[in-house]
């Protein structure tokens, strides 16, 4: 009952979220940033204490230098993201493996292609959202084919999601519990690649019969996927991970110039990435400050206590 009573107001939150995704069929419509802002309004007025302490509490939680490293983190990814879509990275990548394979391994090929996108990426439904339209070309009108390639990509892009260094779920996981990126991502890749390995087998053996003339054009060169490049390297050698983004952020900002993108429009990349990521950061800056709030009315305490 003590548990119930300190997490009443994560748990409200909780059962706001999914009732409404529920009843409207879209988890997305209703933003867990309104809820949350619910949330803490009524945590601050329900803990004991005054408003006025529970307000001071609220605001240093969030303000914890793990929840604020966080959100510059994703800051970093989204500008990443951006920058390098528009220089073309993505667009050569596909166009590199797809142009190099025959029709006998096209389905494996383009479940590769969506675990590095979406690695590259660090969000499965932007992967999803890139190479969704090039399926329709490369099934030639074959609707087992369509269905195989579908379901290549959602397990592709599930894939690389769950390992990218820039994923907003990874950020977040590795940041709250105090893990280095680069010790989950090495935890994290043995299992995936296991699970990749037996997936490929499955395609292959599943893969129905037919004929693809698979043409896709990229005017870009070897040099765009640099970026993606540094950060697995800049990682693997263990650097901060802000500082990795740092780095690789302004390669491909050096990138974009030489393309003769304009000082203006890489600004503009830049923010339009920081602002793709402002949902995510202030929701973690308010279950921040909620979850300390519940800390200091000794809510984790009392789950300890039954352990």
């Amino acid at each position: 009952m003590k548990i119930l009573k300190n997490f009443l107001p994560l748990f409200l939150f909780f059962g706001i979220y999914l009732g409404s995704g529920i009843y409207y069929n879209d988890f997305y419509a209703l933003s867990p940033v309104i809820i949350a802002f619910g949330a803490v309004a009524f945590a601050i007025t329900y803990f004991k204490g005054s408003i006025n302490k529970n307000i001071d509490l609220f605001l240093k939680g969030a303000g914890n230098d793990q929840i604020l490293t966080m959100c510059f983190i994703f800051f970093l990814s989204g500008s990443f993201s951006f920058i390098t879509k528009e220089i073309g990275s993505v667009d050569y990548l596909v166009a590199l493996i797809l142009n190099h394979i025959t029709p006998q391994i096209l389905f494996i090929a383009f479940f590769v292609i969506s675990c590095l996108i979406s690695f590259a990426l660090g969000t499965s439904v932007g992967t999803i959202v890139t190479l969704a339209p090039l399926l329709p070309g490369l099934s030639s009108g074959s609707t087992d084919a369509l269905i195989l390639l579908s379901g290549s990509l959602l397990g592709g892009a599930m894939f690389g999601d769950n390992l990218s260094i820039i994923s907003d779920t990874t950020i977040a996981a590795t940041q709250t519990m105090g893990v280095k990126m680069i010790d989950k991502f090495k935890a994290n890749g043995l299992i995936a690649l296991i699970a990749a390995i037996i997936t490929c087998v499955f395609i292959y053996l599943n893969q129905p019969e037919f004929t693809s003339s698979i043409i896709h054009k990229s005017d870009k060169t070897g040099v765009v996927l640099l970026p993606y490049i540094a950060i697995v390297v800049l990682a693997l050698c263990r650097l901060h991970v802000l500082v990795v983004l740092t780095i690789s952020c302004l390669l491909a900002i050096t990138i974009a110039f030489f393309q003769d993108l304009s000082f203006l429009s890489i600004s503009k990349l830049a923010l339009d990435g920081m602002q793709s990521t402002f949902e995510i950061s202030l929701l973690s800056l308010l279950i921040g400050g909620l979850s300390f709030l519940i800390e200091k009315n000794k809510g984790f305490e009392n789950v300890l206590s039954l352990i």
